[in-house]
């Protein structure tokens, strides 16, 4: 039979899931009624699963399965409540993979000053409830003006998560 390219790439973006999933939850060895209860419920898991299945489809980015994979392990290792991880896979949906690069480099804080693309990475972690703007200097009388960014409870999770991920892809 032959497989089209966007089945291929499906394809991956499971076994890619999967796999990051299975990682996740490698050291944390539980019994199922224990990763069940993370889920709050059947009612939960089956939403989680369907909305799983969406986010695949959906991913723009051959990266984000992998990352999916790794919020659901640690959901079901409890690392994650339900609420927070279908919250960090809605923003991952939305999150522009380089600026995750720039969410990893904030522990727990990053300034920048100017307009650089440091700086809009930072508005758009912001507008994704990543991260909230913390202080804001006026600047000198020449206009070098900064700003400083904070990570969210979500962005210290996503930056966790993402970190880890990076860790994960590394080790291939």
């Amino acid at each position: 039979a032959k497989v089209s390219i966007k089945q291929n790439l499906d394809l991956r973006k499971l076994q890619d899931f999967l796999t990051s999933a299975a990682r996740a939850t490698e050291p944390c060895k539980q019994k199922k009624e224990d990763v069940i209860k993370h889920f709050g419920g059947e009612k939960n898991r089956q939403r989680l699963g369907e909305t799983m299945i969406l986010l695949l489809d959906r991913a723009d980015d051959m990266q984000k399965p992998a990352i999916h994979g790794r919020i659901i392990g640690e959901l079901m290792t409890g690392k994650l409540s339900y609420r927070m991880a279908m919250s960090l896979s809605a923003i991952l949906d939305r999150v522009v993979m380089d600026d995750l690069e720039t969410l990893a480099k904030a522990n727990p804080s990053l300034a920048v000053s100017g307009d650089n693309d440091d700086f809009s990475a930072l508005h758009r972690l912001q507008a994704n409830g990543l991260m909230y703007q913390s202080v804001t200097d006026a600047g000198d009388f020449e206009g070098n003006a900064s700003q400083e960014f904070s990570l969210t409870a979500a962005g210290e999770q996503m930056a966790s998560i993402y970190r880890a991920h990076l860790e994960d892809v590394g080790s291939d």
